[in-house]
């Protein structure tokens, strides 16, 4: 409430509260009046310069008229606001029933303590530390929810976390027989996520790829030009592992 004396009528008073909303204005009539002001932001971070205070608001009214300006103050109003939750994770990419993974919880608290954390890591498994770690058993896209609460109420965010499994490499070709110089077509039928492929054959020659297929096509044609039997091996990479699969042809 303002308490203003020695008012004139060319008094006005100007009000600013601090948290960069408008300033607001007032004649000489207001000068024994109440003012209402909704602050819509958290003060934290908030420091004003000779304020008295950190993370706060100060507000302050200045009268003036023909005469001087004088102002009168209000300092340490501090505002909370729920939490903004936010998180990072490393790896970036796990690998099931092999690493943990890491949740650093980076929730700003809005400079209220006691703040508490919920996670949901998408398959099961929840926490309510802080930053937590966890491991996946299975390979798939997992939903990670991380829920922050304090005396403001409480929000949310989900990030999605991809999890990987060693590469099962496997291939199937055409059962033959086969004669020389004839293309025979390999399937590719390995699983696992964002797998890299190498082929080779061994002996090293009497044969070569075609068709455009080279040794990390997925499905690779091979021509054979020499009689005899051949071992095709398949190598399946990812960021979890490399595995081999051979199988002999005979041509």
């Amino acid at each position: 409430k303002l308490n203003a004396t020695n008012v004139s009528p060319t008094t006005s008073f100007i009000w600013n509260f601090g948290d960069g909303s408008a300033k607001v204005t007032w004649d000489y009539t207001k000068a024994q009046d109440s003012i209402l002001h909704t602050f819509t932001k958290s003060s934290c971070g908030n420091n004003p310069p000779g304020g008295g205070c950190s993370n706060c608001y100060v507000v302050a009214v200045s009268g003036a008229n023909s005469c001087d300006t004088t102002t009168a103050s209000v300092n340490g109003i501090k505002i909370y606001a729920k939490p903004i939750p936010n998180f990072t994770y490393s790896p970036s990419i796990g690998c099931a029933n092999s690493n943990t993974i890491t949740f650093t919880n980076t929730s700003s608290t809005n400079c209220i303590s006691g703040n508490t954390y919920k996670w949901n890591f998408g398959d099961g498994g929840t926490s309510n530390a802080i930053s937590p770690t966890h491991k996946y058993a299975t390979q798939g896209n997992y939903s990670v929810r991380l829920i922050a609460t304090n005396l403001c109420g409480s929000d949310t965010i989900i990030k999605t976390l991809e999890i990987d499994s060693v590469p099962v490499p496997n291939f199937t070709f055409p059962a033959g027989p086969f004669c020389t110089t004839a293309v025979v077509n390999f399937t590719n039928t390995s699983s696992g996520k964002n797998l890299k492929y190498n082929w080779s054959v061994s002996p090293a020659s009497g044969w070569s790829f075609t068709n455009a297929t080279t040794n990390t096509s997925q499905n690779p044609q091979i021509t054979f030009t020499t009689a005899g039997t051949y071992t095709v091996t398949l190598s399946a990479t990812n960021i979890c592992g490399t595995v081999t699969k051979s199988q002999n042809i005979v041509i």
